[in-house]
């Protein structure tokens, strides 16, 4: 059995012998330079570009943008231009490109060591102030600290355990096809270069031009709960689709019974149970209040709530109920606070029981734009199933006015972006939407179309209001449809992608009128043409519609059985593997006392010495705890279990991109707040910079032996390749961390429209709700993490002792995985896992031929495009 002595000198001896046909046959560090400083600089600025990139991107979306494969075709690029106009002498070689990657790679992931998550989160949590330069070196440490765990993973991940690394393996196949010779090299790297077209043609297309759909939805249920809902959608890309198709069939079935299990079974069930809840539908005021308000006797403020207590999904079987709150005494208010007392209490003056308490609250904010506290309407209890909250206004009040509700859906002159753009599109016979416009055009309007001129229509007549007579009859007539109950029809609408919010007034329509339906018809014409029409302010404010289900509903609850099974099933698989990890950390002391005793390896030579984990890992350890104290006041003790902790999770963040190819820089970030949660209950500076660390750290340890993959793919110095990731490092801290605080001046950027930093919202989420201890987690959760232990533990027990029922176990990485990401992705990479399964089966030539080469180009080509729409969208081009 595997756990026999002799099996495991049987693995090791396998090592050493692929070692020796690796040094001979595909190491070429010796042949040809790699280090240069060309290399360097290049990685420098293409990685230090990238990371202002995946900084913007991720505070925009919570997502960052793989740049390893886009490197190396982007810089290979621009050195064989520059010499073939004979700026550059000699050609840039494969190591040399390896060499620009590494350090580029390590650069462009800065945001990762907590730029997007912790550190905004942190600040919009407690408003805390960082310093940049004190801030730079916090990131650097964290990064360093993950950098040198890598040391002694390295060997045991690429060389013993031979894993896949599917996000790394396109990176070093990219690399050997641009510098391949012969004819299948050729045929490989055209296949490749086809494939890169391909993705790069798919991108464009949906997140360009959007003519592709970000998700294909099929209108089935489980449970009563729309698929879309439940995130089990088709996503057009053709990236997840690759990375499924190079990790094999083990791990895609076991993403499959991972998604089927969270999000066909248990997300259905608890949302069903009201366990899964969603926020409170939440409407917020356009404008400050305005005190003193003084109320007369008979004045009213109502709102209107929607909501499911039959089914969880929105229907006609919605109960409506409109609660007024009524003033039977003229009443002066000076503050918020007054007001918020008066629509808590449990009766209206008049003794009468107030409809308002305990269902409706009032809540302030700070609007970020105008720097002014504001009020927000909150529909508290309506968070299990679907609702809608809305401020009527068919019967304006002046006091909706004075506390900052009151607004008017009616189109003005300035809501028209594009008056070419709509003009040229309402000319189009072909369109539905356009078709029924015209026909309910006065003569004026449709004059307007005829004849209008681009020069009358300009930003000084608009300053000036001189805009032409027949272009304001056409706002008029737009305004006279937006009253009108047949504008909405299924088959009108049919080309248009809709809003989610859209979507749910449609469901309405037919209890709609007055300012409400000019709300919906609206939000219709600005989805019809969204380019030429802004968005309202009143109809996006004074309507709140929350959903069952969505990933961030259903992930809060999931990411804490995906996080327990990923990390017991990693550590518990790590620890299985002590002979050879003793070996490893052995070797450490053998170095340190000179010993010559145990024969050396055949690589000894090359691989990276332990002497500088054991030297840097000490430092940027003491360095980190240094830091946490200093900066955030986290005592010595707690920084040093942060540190401890960062040595296990970051083996497992290994693991896992070894053998699913994504950083679960979330999972292990809440594995990290989960314990400080226990230890430090109200701390939120330890629960989320001890987090931030060890997320980092990990992530950056992970990619750090990618790299490392991709190298001894190509045959580079693996010892010359981490000198170089400590380049990338500092280039990635030096412009990073400037360019946070460029974007995020102060604590008001972040939260609002430009910056939503979705990742911090929900680290600053679990921060809030684990503040209080370990308690605050629903007991449903509390089980699934208990469950989700057994099962991992279980899991790794089996593969260990018995070996022959290994095929037929599942990944605990893959499970943890797909429990904490969407399950569109799952499915995508599912399904590339099993076509490549069916080639090996059916055409093992072509497979053995192009499947890794064609995987290898739609990966390079989606991520070189979704660079530059991320650059382009930086610089506000689209």
């Amino acid at each position: 059995m595997s756990h026999d002595p002799q099996s495991y000198l049987d693995q090791l001896k396998a090592a050493e012998e692929r070692d020796q046909e690796w040094l001979t046959n595909v190491y070429r560090g010796d042949q040809e330079k790699d280090l240069t400083v060309r290399a360097v600089v290049a990685g420098m600025i293409f990685g230090g570009l990238m990371a202002l990139s995946n900084l913007y991107v991720g505070l925009k979306s919570g997502w960052g943008l793989g740049v390893d494969i886009a490197a190396v075709i982007v810089i290979f690029a621009t050195f064989k231009g520059l010499r073939g106009i004979g700026l550059v002498k000699q050609e840039f070689g494969m190591l040399e490109c390896t060499t620009m990657m590494t350090v580029a790679v390590a650069a462009s992931w800065i945001s990762s060591a907590g730029l997007v998550s912790a550190v905004p989160a942190l600040t919009m949590l407690t408003g805390y102030e960082f310093v940049w330069w004190q801030l730079t070196l916090f990131i650097a440490v964290i990064l360093f600290l993950g950098l040198f765990m890598a040391i002694p993973l390295k060997r045991q991940m690429i060389q013993v355990d031979s894993l896949r690394f599917p996000a790394n393996i396109p990176t070093g196949e990219t690399l050997k096809a641009m510098y391949a010779h012969g004819n299948e090299g050729m045929q490989k790297a055209k296949a490749m270069g086809i494939a890169g077209v391909l993705g790069m043609l798919v991108v464009g297309l949906r997140d360009g031009v959007k003519w592709i759909p970000a998700q294909w939805n099929l209108p089935w249920h489980i449970g009563r709960i729309g698929l879309d809902k439940l995130t089990l959608s088709l996503e057009p890309s053709l990236i997840f689709l690759s990375i499924g198709a190079l990790f094999g069939i083990k791990v895609g079935i076991s993403m499959l019974a991972g998604l089927i299990l969270n999000y066909g079974v248990l997300a259905p069930n608890l949302i069903n149970e009201g366990i899964i809840k969603h926020p409170a539908p939440e409407i917020k005021a356009v404008s400050a209040p305005q005190f003193p308000l003084t109320v007369t006797s008979g004045d009213s403020f109502s709102a209107t709530l929607v909501e499911m207590t039959t089914e969880p999904e929105m229907s006609s079987n919605a109960i409506t109920t409109t609660l007024r709150y009524t003033w039977s005494e003229p009443t002066t208010y000076h503050n918020t606070a007054e007001l918020q007392r008066d629509f808590s209490a449990p009766t209206l003056q008049s003794g009468s029981p107030n409809p308002f308490a305990k269902l409706l609250t009032f809540d302030t904010f700070t609007n970020k734009a105008a720097n002014e506290v504001m009020l927000s309407l909150k529909a508290v209890t309506a968070t299990n199933w679907e609702a809608t909250l809305m401020i009527p206004a068919s019967e304006p009040t002046s006091v909706a006015s004075a506390i900052g509700f009151q607004g008017s859906p009616l189109l003005t002159e300035l809501d028209l972006l594009d008056m070419p753009g709509l003009a040229s599109k309402l000319k189009r016979p072909s369109d539905p939407v356009a078709s029924y416009l015209q026909s309910r055009l006065s003569k004026a309007g449709h004059l307007s179309l005829e004849s209008y001129h681009e020069n009358e229509y300009n930003t000084d007549n608009l300053r000036q209001n001189a805009l032409g007579a027949v272009q304001l009859a056409l706002i008029g007539d737009l305004n006279k449809i937006l009253e009108d109950k047949s504008l909405y029809s299924e088959s009108r609408f049919a080309g248009v992608q809709l809003r989610e919010s859209t979507k749910n007034l449609v469901k309405l329509q037919a209890k709609l009128e007055g300012t409400s339906l000019m709300r919906l018809n609206r939000a219709l014409l600005e989805d019809a043409y969204p380019s030429e029409l802004s968005k309202d302010r009143f109809h996006k404010n004074a309507v709140a519609m929350q959903a069952v289900g969505g990933f961030r509903n259903i992930s809060a609850w999931s990411l804490w059985p995906g996080a327990t099974v990923l990390v017991v099933g990693g550590l518990l698989a790590l620890a299985f593997q002590w002979r050879t990890l003793g070996r490893t950390f052995a070797s450490i002391f053998t170095t340190l006392g000179k010993r010559k005793s145990g024969p050396n390896g055949v690589l000894d030579h090359l691989e990276i010495p332990m002497t500088w984990f054991i030297v840097g890992f000490a430092i940027t350890g003491i360095l980190s705890m240094a830091l946490l104290l200093w900066l955030f006041s986290i005592h010595w003790w707690m920084g040093l279990i942060a540190v401890f902790m960062t040595f296990f999770l970051a083996a497992v963040a290994a693991r896992a991109g070894a053998e699913i190819g994504i950083n679960p820089i979330g999972a292990l970030g809440k594995v990290t707040q989960l314990t400080y949660g226990v230890m430090a209950p109200g701390n939120i500076s330890a629960n989320l910079m001890t987090a931030g660390l060890t997320a980092g750290a990990a992530c950056s340890c992970s990619d750090t032996v990618g790299n490392l993959k991709v190298g001894h793919m190509v045959g580079a110095n693996p010892r010359k390749q981490f000198i170089a990731q400590i380049f990338g490092v500092f280039a990635g801290s030096l412009l990073a961390v400037p360019a946070y605080f460029i974007l995020v001046p102060d604590a008001t950027a972040l939260g609002g429209e430009k910056f939503p930093a979705p990742s911090a919202l929900v680290w600053m989420g679990v921060a809030k709700v684990l503040s209080q201890g370990l308690g605050t987690l629903p007991a449903s959760a509390v089980q699934a993490i208990v469950v989700a232990f057994i099962v991992g533990v279980l899991i790794v027990l089996v593969d260990r002792f018995f070996p022959k029922a290994r095929p037929y176990t599942p990944s605990p990485a893959a499970l943890g995985i797909a429990l904490t990401i969407p399950a569109s992705m799952s499915i995508a990479m599912f399904l590339g896992a099993f076509i490549v399964w069916i080639l090996e089966l059916k055409a093992p030539k072509w497979h053995a031929t192009y499947t890794i080469p064609i995987a290898s180009g739609c990966i390079a080509g989606e991520s070189i495009m979704g660079v530059i729409l991320a650059v382009l969208l930086a610089l506000g081009l689209v």
